[in-house]
């Protein structure tokens, strides 16, 4: 579990885990002043909007579909193959690689010392 605080002020939680049984899954949500915004692969509807009372939006309505159709590491495949066949670049490059690195390797650092690590 790795809390992040964003420049901006925005605060991320992370949490990640090979002991869930039944496969790959994930789920996100983010909440904001509007409303929440929560994803979950495993569910028929894996993308729902909840509108904060008076903002527009009917609470619980339904957003478009995510498109996790298919295990990730799969489609991670699928698009490293294309680009060794030729096709086009990759969507997770190195750069994005490099970057979730590092955010790993800072929290372990804040698991060693027991004080929050800024990148």
């Amino acid at each position: 579990m790795v809390v992040l605080r964003f420049r901006s002020g925005v605060i991320g939680y992370v949490e990640g885990s090979w002991s869930y049984p039944g496969g790959f899954r994930t789920t996100l949500e983010i909440s904001g002043s509007g409303g929440l915004l929560r994803h979950a692969s495993r569910q028929s509807a894996p993308l729902t909007f909840r509108a904060v009372p008076g903002r527009g939006r009917r609470r619980g309505s339904r957003c478009p579909s995510g498109g996790l159709h298919e295990d990730p590491y799969l489609t991670q495949m699928r698009d490293f193959v294309q680009w060794l066949r030729g096709g086009s670049a990759p969507r997770c490059d190195g750069q994005g690689a490099l970057e979730a690195l590092r955010i790993g390797l800072a929290a372990l650092e804040s698991i060693r010392t027991g004080r929050p690590v800024t990148l």
